[in-house]
């Protein structure tokens, strides 16, 4: 047995685990936003090269096994270094989903995420002439509070993430917003532009706002 065929039983040794690492990589992370950091999807990961390592995973163990039984040394080298530099394309591609996972754990978690909006007052509100303007205030309810607070951390994400300026306006504790503003419901978000509304969303639109990436670029 030559050297180049005992280093392919190797090489499918260890592409039977690359199997294992890329597949838990690809499916875990889809599933880790799908479930618990929905706000992730806006960030531009190569999916498609994470399809491509785990399918070349596969069909390297037939490729290599074809390898260690070949007859013509030719060809036993020829797939051997087929299956060195898949298998490097395939770990990069298990470091490229742990850097990203390190990225949505530690920037899109909605449960450690900390606001960076501008906080103003009644009179800094009143000043304010051009910007993106987030209001909201205290319900009574509570299960109305709870979804107020989801609207704001996943908005807080994204606000985060695609650096914007974005001002905060508490109504409970500043009054009502101006009356001109045609506001009848929060949280709102309202655009201004020489200190009139040219844009306004509301409720889950607000997250739904910062989430087109035509509009705003997140990176990782």
């Amino acid at each position: 047995m030559t050297i180049v065929k005992r280093l392919c039983l190797l090489l499918i040794i260890l592409d039977l685990w690359l199997t294992f690492a890329i597949y838990s990589s690809w499916f875990g992370t889809g599933m880790m936003i799908a479930d618990d950091y929905p706000m992730a999807a806006v960030l531009d990961f190569p999916e498609t090269l994470g399809e491509v390592a785990w399918l070349l995973s596969l069909v390297l163990i037939p490729l290599l096994i074809v390898a260690y039984r070949a007859k013509k040394d030719w060809l036993s080298r020829g797939l051997f270094v087929f299956g060195v530099l898949s298998m490097a394309f395939i770990v990069y591609m298990v470091g490229q989903y742990g850097e990203y996972n390190d990225v949505i754990l530690e920037r899109y978690n909605p449960d450690t995420v900390q606001s960076t909006m501008i906080e103003v007052d009644a009179a800094g509100l009143a000043g304010l002439q051009d910007g993106i303007v987030y209001c909201d205030g205290r319900p009574a309810d509570e299960d109305v509070a709870y979804w107020r607070d989801s609207i704001k951390k996943n908005t807080d994400i994204l606000v985060n993430n695609n650096h914007s300026t974005v001002y905060y306006y508490d109504t409970e504790s500043c009054g009502a917003v101006p009356e001109e503003w045609g506001v009848d419901a929060l949280p709102v978000l309202v655009v201004l532009q020489d200190g009139a509304v040219i844009e306004s969303a509301a409720d889950w639109d607000i997250v739904k706002y910062f989430q087109d990436t035509e509009r705003f670029s997140y990176s990782w």
